[in-house]
């Protein structure tokens, strides 16, 4: 998990997206959850040509299992 970084740029290699950050650290993934709201830096890398749109919700929830006792 990485807190407080600013994503500058995004790339899908093979089956994984690398991220490239503004310190110069590069992250390579399967997985990538962008919570950088509706005008994502990350969306807009991987696609482009999708652009930002009010869908009518005001906050996302989910339940996780936590980690296991021990």
């Amino acid at each position: 998990i990485r807190t407080d970084m600013e994503c500058v740029d995004a790339r899908q290699v093979g089956e994984n997206i690398a991220l490239r950050f503004a310190n110069g650290e590069i992250v390579e993934s399967e997985l990538v959850l962008a919570c950088d709201g509706i005008h994502s830096a990350v969306r807009r890398a991987l696609f482009p040509q999708s652009r930002e749109h009010f869908a009518r919700y005001t906050c996302w929830r989910a339940i996780a299992p936590g980690f296991p006792q021990g």
